[in-house]
């Protein structure tokens, strides 16, 4: 149990960075001025950013369920859906990754 509760705790960081830091500067640095999560997380799919915003929207509303403790009866659901969502946050990582890597000029 203890080896599945280190595993949400780092993904909820994972994500939470993710779509708090990396995302969010992101969106600045293109002057991008959005006024909800959901309409950055469509933003973001459409210029191919991420690999689809519905799942980002889900990640961010599990990692707020393992970050303040929503669920906590239910821990078994909490992990199996830190499990299946995992890749899904991986994946949209490297893309972005990848995005930043072909979009951005080189700093030095």
């Amino acid at each position: 149990m203890e080896t599945l509760e280190a595993l949400a705790s780092r993904f909820a960081r994972t994500a939470g960075i993710f779509t708090q830091k990396v995302i969010y500067s992101l969106l600045h640095w293109l002057r991008e001025d959005l006024p909800t999560f959901i309409d950055k997380m469509n933003f973001c799919e459409k210029i191919g950013v991420i690999t689809a915003a519905g799942d980002l929207i889900e990640i961010r509303a599990l990692r707020n369920a393992i970050t303040h403790e929503y669920q906590q009866r239910d821990l078994i659901e909490l992990y199996r859906k830190v499990l299946s969502s995992e890749p899904k946050l991986r994946a949209s990582i490297g893309l972005t990754q990848k995005s930043i890597a072909e979009k951005l000029p080189p700093i030095i």
